[in-house]
């Protein structure tokens, strides 16, 4: 499943290397948005997020849902390219 995982954070990018690492730890991952990550991954949404929760600080917001058969956007094509690679895999 592709996991779309987005955030609002209130620290300086170089406080969340962390965070940064453990999506790029996943299967394969796509960063086509400065605050939005596609994952490629079995966890589910509520897994994977908990294991992100303790990567952020108080005041950030974190959002991770799975991309459903539904969307639409305005990416370059190989996010585009990415998204119906993985989605195949399902």
């Amino acid at each position: 499943m592709i996991l779309v995982v987005t955030y609002e954070l209130k620290q300086p990018a170089g406080s969340y290397s962390p965070l940064f690492e453990a999506l790029k730890n996943e299967e394969s991952w796509a960063h086509y948005m400065s605050s939005t990550w596609l994952v490629a991954t079995q966890k589910s949404p509520s897994s994977f997020g908990k294991n992100l929760i303790d990567l952020i600080f108080e005041g950030d917001r974190l959002l991770v849902t799975e991309l459903t058969r539904s969307y639409y956007g305005w990416l370059p094509q190989k996010a585009w390219e990415w998204i119906k690679r993985h989605r195949e895999s399902d």
